[in-house]
């Protein structure tokens, strides 16, 4: 089955930073992020294999829910300075691992997330979410999973049910009701995350809880729920990701392309990562190879048998002097999206 695969970028990208000490680039622009982001992916990518393959950013601060709610994320840190140069270098970076990457201005990475999870599902597609972000949770369903390459592990409905009480359907909603200091949700003063799992469980969603909160015993929760039944409502659509954003880019233009050795190496050396280049070099000799295998439906144990990678004019001589002993010309053009993205030669004819 076709596989889709949406990385959470930003989240990425903090880790990266906070991950690593400072480094700089001869020119002196901090680059520690780009070096953990770019290792990351390197991980990441021979973990998950996907036919098409998206990375997507935050775009501003500021999106929709601001607009209903002015206080979202307001509290949050302002961006590390030492960060704000690495963010263009590392959009160079996932173009030059050979990754198509969206941000759109109004919606956060996630509602990208959520809408291009449900524009694959539609198409029939398989979905991988990778991302260490909890709200992410909440998509898991049948044909999406859910994918944390720092733990490299796969999040199951269950695995989910035991983190926040309830199954990833109902996990807005008990976000909604114990709020979130981190984002600013405000949520029922009062109500953590497991009694909020308890009263969805109870009733059987956010809406009848608050609907019979007038029924509850006196207590202090019930006049909680009473009192910031709005709060609740409010959170509840601050948390919820928007799966019908009004998308730049079609799911078609996604596919995982093969990166170019000489545009990624010369990437890495301008910024002084000489410690990866034999890593880069390795990691572009597989993802090259596994796109050839996808094209040609050959087991990956066999393809060192059968192909041999020519990036050098000593190499390629070599292959003209053998087609020109046996008269014999064998080729395929390979295409990404529509695009070439390489061919193979051969001195002997085609089979089949």
């Amino acid at each position: 089955m076709t596989k889709v695969c949406l990385i959470d970028g930003s989240g990425y990208i903090f880790r990266a930073f906070y991950a690593l000490p400072m480094m700089n680039a001869a020119d002196g622009t901090p680059v520690n992020a780009v070096y953990g982001f770019v290792t990351m992916f390197m991980r990441l990518l021979k973990n998950v294999s996907c036919d098409y393959c998206l990375v997507l950013f935050d775009a501003k601060r500021e999106n929709f829910r601001n607009e209903f709610f002015p206080e979202y994320k307001t509290n949050r840190s302002e961006t590390p300075e030492l960060l704000i140069p690495q963010f263009e270098l590392i959009h160079e970076a996932v173009k030059v691992m050979g990754l198509p990457y969206v941000e759109q201005n109004g919606y956060e990475a996630d509602d990208l997330i959520a809408t291009y999870a449900k524009k694959s599902l539609e198409k029939g597609y398989e979905v991988v979410i990778v991302s260490a972000d909890k709200d992410l949770m909440q998509l898991i369903r049948d044909g999406v999973s859910f994918y944390d390459g720092m733990k490299d592990k796969y999040f199951t409905p269950e695995d989910v049910k035991e983190k926040f009480g309830v199954y990833p359907d109902k996990v807005a909603e008990v976000q909604a009701l114990s709020g979130d200091k981190i984002d600013n949700v405000p949520g029922v003063p009062g109500i953590g995350p497991k009694t909020a799992a308890e009263l969805i469980n109870e009733y059987g969603s956010l809406q009848k809880v608050l609907e019979s909160a007038v029924n509850m015993k006196p207590s202090k929760r019930r006049d909680l729920l009473i009192e910031h039944r709005n709060d609740a409502e409010v959170s509840l659509k601050l948390v919820t990701l928007k799966e019908d954003v009004p998308l730049e880019h079609n799911l078609d233009e996604l596919n995982c392309q093969i990166p170019d050795k000489q545009t990624l190496l010369s990437f890495i050396d301008r910024l002084g990562f000489k410690s990866i280049r034999p890593k880069i070099l390795q990691w572009v000799e597989e993802r090259s190879a596994d796109k050839i295998a996808k094209n040609e439906n050959i087991p990956e144990e066999q393809l060192t048998e059968v192909y041999e990678k020519i990036s050098t004019r000593e190499e390629l001589e070599k292959i003209y002097k053998e087609i020109k002993n046996t008269g014999q010309l064998s080729f395929q053009v390979l295409f990404d999206a529509q695009k070439i993205a390489g061919f193979t030669l051969s001195p002997k004819k085609r089979k089949g």
